[in-house]
């Protein structure tokens, strides 16, 4: 039957060379016990007609929606009728595909925030993923809220005791003043870097952009959120280039930067709100 082999609908595909593959990992079953979502680069060929019977729902059951509904504070009635419709999006990654053995695997650890989860980048980590990288996205079971003004931790004084490269991604209704001023602390040396892509916000580092549209700041204009991430992601992979040297082959993503600098600023610029 026609409909057996149906692609679903689904998310964007992954944008490197590799077909993304994905295993959930679950350490213990308290909530101190880490759960994680493995992305990780397969042999698998670029089929979707075949590999599209391997992908996994989006998101997976109701408990889901009802924990987002209490972080965002809106009724889960009115989330359940916005996705109701999403139910079959699919993400197009290998669930369960064997990873890739002929080279090492740099590892990257994506830790979500407040009313995150480990789907809510699926996106993100598929990218990372199918240009070789291994992804570890971690799904907290406990409240945990950190992002680039480090408010949980703003009192220990990091600036003075992290060394290593560092890069801020900043949407533009993240970039306030107060945030700036904590950011800028950090911004002493080449090795730390922070971006701010226009006409974006909060939403438009995570999948729900996608899935459901914009939400947030109504009144703003709002770049096309497929642009939006396709930067963000071209940004965080030249970053790890000059980082690592991985990937090794980044000028697409070079080239496309180039022509989308109208949507971006560089550096430490000032508060956009």
């Amino acid at each position: 039957m026609w409909w057996v082999n149906r692609i679903p609908k689904h998310l964007p595909f992954s944008t490197g060379n590799f077909v993304p593959g994905c295993v959930d990992v679950m350490l213990g079953y308290t909530r101190e016990d880490p759960f994680m979502r493995l992305f990780y680069p397969t042999n698998s060929e670029h089929n979707e007609k075949v590999n599209h019977k391997k992908w996994i729902p989006w998101i997976e059951d109701d408990n889901y929606l009802v924990g987002i509904a209490k972080v965002i504070k809106v009724p889960i009635i009115i989330l359940r009728l916005v996705f109701w419709w999403c139910t079959n999006l699919h993400v197009p990654v290998s669930y369960g595909e064997k990873s890739r053995t002929e080279d090492k695997l740099k590892c990257i650890v994506m830790s979500h925030g407040l009313g995150g989860n480990r789907f809510l980048y699926s996106k993100v980590c598929c990218d990372l993923a199918s240009r070789g990288f291994l992804v570890a996205c971690l799904e907290h079971r406990q409240c945990i809220l950190l992002d680039p003004w480090m408010f949980p931790i703003k009192d220990e004084k990091l600036e003075d005791r992290i060394k290593f490269p560092i890069l801020f991604l900043n949407t533009q209704t993240f970039h306030i003043e107060s945030n700036v001023k904590t950011m800028a602390k950090f911004l002493t040396n080449e090795t730390v870097e922070m971006y701010t892509i226009l006409g974006t916000t909060h939403e438009n580092q995570t999948d729900s952009v996608l899935v459901v549209g914009y939400w947030l700041n109504w009144m703003m204009r709002k770049i096309d959120p497929h642009l939006a991430l396709k930067i963000n992601n071209a940004l965080i992979l030249t970053f790890l280039h000059r980082c690592m040297k991985t990937p090794a082959d980044i000028q697409e993503s070079e080239q496309f930067l180039e022509a989308m600098k109208e949507f971006y600023e560089e550096g430490l610029t000032k508060p956009w709100l």
